[in-house]
């Protein structure tokens, strides 16, 4: 198996799980996520901005040293983080597939954007062995990215 990460940012290949043992190492860790209950993930810049663009564009240019992300669950963050570090997505599960998979486009993380797709299509959209519940559940995403897609394209057109 590839001890490599997918893409991290297209221009740095590093091993999978580099780094990890160093979130909230208060040496190595100088970008800090401010969560939704005041609590803090301090996670390396360099690390983050492997693998997005938008990241990096906020340290390296805007000189950014913390990211609100009081618009996710603590859960949901940390489960970006964990998959920034590792690139996997061993700790995604259908409870806050949609704020990381908001969190990876918004952050441009287009490898994690594939995973969060690919496991929208084999762990959200099994409906031979679904409930109903999680029909409408699968049913309730699409819509929203369907809304979601013609916003943006409704307001790229404006542009």
């Amino acid at each position: 198996q590839n001890n490599l990460s997918l893409d991290m940012f297209g221009l740095v290949k590093v091993p999978k799980n580099f780094g990890r043992e160093l979130v909230n190492s208060p040496v190595h860790s100088n970008l800090v996520l401010n969560l939704k209950d005041g609590t803090q993930i301090r996670a390396s810049s360099v690390i983050l901005s492997f693998n997005s663009p938008v990241i990096d564009n906020l340290c390296s240019n805007l000189c950014q040293s913390a990211l609100e992300m009081d618009d996710f669950s603590n859960e949901a963050v940390e489960c970006f983080v964990d998959s920034l570090y590792t690139g996997g997505t061993e700790t995604l599960h259908k409870g806050i597939f949609e704020e990381v998979n908001k969190m990876a486009h918004a952050f441009q993380v287009n490898w994690l954007s594939r995973s969060c797709l690919q496991f929208f299509k084999s762990d959200v959209l099994r409906f031979e062995k679904n409930s109903y519940n999680e029909i409408l559940f699968a049913c309730e995403i699409a819509s929203r990215a369907h809304f979601n897609l013609k916003q943006k394209q409704v307001f790229e057109s404006v542009r």
